[in-house]
């Protein structure tokens, strides 16, 4: 049982670690990747880099809106025991 615990904790460090790296590279990868596409194809660009930026806010934000809310929800379910 305890080796299960230990694994599990260790599963989600490794998955907060990779989260984390992503939340750091992210707007990184945008910066580096858009600017030699807007180049190329200037007219045919959808995206300029500031709105794939906001969109990837927007994804942080809902992330962030969800993890809170299973944290709440974890929280009430453990105070009610």
């Amino acid at each position: 049982m305890k080796k299960r615990k230990s694994m599990s904790k260790r599963i989600i460090i490794i998955i907060a670690v990779l989260i984390f790296i992503l939340i750091i590279t992210g707007p990184i990868i945008i910066n580096i990747v858009t600017p030699s596409c807007n180049k190329r194809n200037a007219d045919t660009s959808f995206f300029t880099p500031s709105d794939l930026l906001s969109y990837y806010g927007s994804i942080l934000s809902f992330l962030g809106v969800v993890v809170l809310g299973a944290l709440a929800l974890n929280r009430i379910k453990l105070s009610m025991m």
